[in-house]
């Protein structure tokens, strides 16, 4: 798995095709809305137990886009 850039500014740097997580989700709310709906497919799927998709939800609760702007991108990894 390869994660999305954080920001539109890391996508460019590593010249990512992929738009950012910034891109993709307006703000918080957006974000964790999308991680409880996803969370709660997974759960149906049986691929995720409740309580993992609890945490998840209560975790991206936690400001997590901000915090992913933070993080150093690496970019692409070449499997040659």
């Amino acid at each position: 798995m390869l994660p999305f850039a954080p920001t539109e500014a890391a996508r460019k740097d590593a010249n990512e095709p992929r738009p950012s997580i910034e891109a993709r989700y307006a703000d918080d709310a957006v974000y964790v809305a999308a991680v409880k709906r996803e969370a709660a497919r997974a759960v149906a799927e049986r691929l995720l137990l409740e309580e993992d998709a609890v945490r998840s939800v209560e975790a991206v609760k936690q400001g997590t886009l901000a915090k992913l702007g933070q993080l150093r991108f690496v970019g692409w990894v070449s499997a040659a």
